[in-house]
């Protein structure tokens, strides 16, 4: 499903938000994808069955609103930041205050599952987050850049303890979460250090050198 972010996500990107009215064409698209997303979820119990369900289950089209509204905060940066920058910590209390009423009171579904009403104040949090304290990371990780990484090997971690479940017996669910932070920290570090940062020297010219 990713290599069809990877693919078509750049080829709309050249065809419709390079010129004219793009924060339109942005707006239709994301309303479109999104009324996707909400069909998709909606009635999963209904139609889960149905091919037709069953083949845009693997493909882009429920998620795609997600990868738009990123286009959106990069065509509208300024704006945003405008707004958003320095706000991060506030905005993180909020927005977990906010989702453990949802999830609590009203059983709202999180995980690939989340709904518009959570993913855009989640969107808001992570531009802010993003733009608050911008000098920790880096002085923390003294431009050593994890974070590819943790996205790439988080799921193939969670996917082998849910693999080996059936034989291991964790006390808890936090021993569980800490073995995951853990064990992707690891492998997101070594990867950094083992792969990415000898590829990227090998660049002649880069906009950002690693150190």
């Amino acid at each position: 499903m990713e290599l069809q972010f990877y693919i078509i996500t750049p080829l709309l990107y050249k065809r419709f938000f390079t010129k004219g009215n793009v924060n339109q064409k942005l707006i239709i698209l994301i309303l479109i994808f999104m009324s996707i997303n909400l069909w998709f979820y909606q009635y999963r119990l209904d139609y889960r069955d149905l091919l037709v369900y069953k083949i845009v289950g693997v493909t882009f089209a429920p998620y795609f609103y997600m990868f738009l509204v990123g286009i959106f905060c990069q065509k509208n940066f300024d704006l945003l930041y405008q707004y958003f920058s320095g706000k991060g910590l506030a905005l993180f209390s909020l927005y977990l205050t906010y989702t453990y009423i949802l999830y609590s009171q009203y059983h709202a579904t999180l995980g690939n599952g989340i709904g518009p009403w959570l993913f855009f104040p989640l969107a808001c949090m992570v531009f802010s987050l993003a733009y608050t304290r911008v000098n920790l990371s880096r002085n923390l990780l003294k431009h050593q850049d994890i974070s590819y990484g943790l996205y790439i090997y988080h799921m193939p971690v969670v996917n082998t303890l849910i693999f080996l479940a059936a034989d291991w017996r964790f006390s808890n669910e936090w021993v569980t979460v800490a073995i995951i932070l853990f064990s992707t920290i690891f492998l997101a570090t070594f990867s950094w250090f083992a792969i990415e940062k000898p590829s990227l020297n090998l660049k002649k010219k880069a906009f950002f050198p690693v150190e």
